[in-house]
């Protein structure tokens, strides 16, 4: 009887406190990655916001975009950065898109996101893996080109958040050499 009774005791305690000790660490995960918001820098690397009004057009129209597919999204950032020659063309032209958003299992929801923009017309399959910085989560970068504009883009996505830096007329090795810290700047963790 005693046996019995320890081994209903030990499954109504063990359970629970099995069932916490395994998802603590998810918990507490889900509950950081709530804290994550994106925000627009006044400069990135440098590089100031671009106010062009067409351009701003285009970057609302890709956010809205974002924010359909992922309509949980907490915090959202749609933003240009560049600087001119002196023919008044951008020499240097970033896009940059971000949404928070809590995402249970990243790499998955980033495969996901990115056959998605391949069924919008953007080459994502070249995409390669690459270090996602201190912030964590999967980070793919690549050359990538939409009509007949050649461009570089890196992706990333955490448990709290997805985003995307495009750096127009420029080869991927150029925006790699920036991109955690361009991150930095835009995924903050309260």
């Amino acid at each position: 009887m005693a046996v019995v009774v320890g081994a209903a005791l030990l499954l109504c305690v063990g359970g629970p406190l099995t069932a916490y000790l395994l998802l603590k660490d998810d918990v507490g995960e889900v509950v950081e990655a709530t804290q994550t918001r994106v925000v627009a820098p006044e400069t990135l690397n440098g590089r100031p916001q671009v106010s062009d009004p067409q351009m701003r057009s285009q970057v609302d129209a890709s956010l809205a975009g974002m924010r359909k597919a992922l309509p949980a999204a907490t915090s959202s950032v749609g933003q240009a950065y560049g600087e001119k020659d002196a023919e008044g063309q951008y020499e240097e032209l970033f896009l940059v898109l971000a949404v928070s958003n809590v995402a249970l299992d990243p790499e998955k929801e980033l495969n996901e996101a990115l056959r998605g923009m391949q069924a919008g017309g953007m080459q994502t399959d070249g995409l390669t893996p690459v270090d996602p910085g201190p912030l964590g989560g999967h980070a793919r970068c690549g050359d990538n080109k939409v009509g007949q504009v050649e461009m570089a883009i890196c992706v990333w996505m955490d448990k709290g958040s997805f985003g995307m830096i495009t750096y127009y007329f420029h080869p991927a090795a150029d925006l790699q050499r920036e991109f955690v810290t361009m991150r930095g700047a835009i995924e903050q963790r309260s």
